[in-house]
């Protein structure tokens, strides 16, 4: 993105567009800028991992992208675990591949 020096999980930015400002990492203060936004803003990127851990922020987004379609924002009422979102993902490939296949290409010997 011109503008931006991209460094190993940091981005700097040369300006102050940036959407995130860093005050502290790894238990030091900090005044760095993390980010990049797409000038339409529609595409938001960023090193900081985790982000969307945060709910209040995840509403936020969804809100404002929801906003953007003219859409009414529909949150499930559900809070699902991410070990049962990847226990649901496992399943859903289980049930979509051979994975006898899978297996065999990878090398390892299937325990039924």
């Amino acid at each position: 993105v011109a503008g931006y020096e991209i460094h190993m999980g940091q981005s700097a930015s040369d300006s102050a567009s940036a959407p995130f400002s860093v005050e502290e990492r790894s238990r030091t203060p900090s005044e760095d800028l993390d980010g990049c936004v797409s000038a339409d803003g529609d595409v938001l990127g960023t090193y900081i991992h985790g982000l969307f851990h945060n709910e209040g922020l995840r509403r936020a987004i969804l809100s404002e992208l929801a906003a953007r379609k003219g859409l009414p924002l529909q949150l499930g009422g559900q809070v699902v675990s991410k070990e049962e979102q990847y226990d649901r993902l496992a399943a859903l490939v289980r049930a979509n591949l051979d994975m006898d296949l899978v297996y065999a290409i990878a090398g390892l010997e299937r325990k039924k």
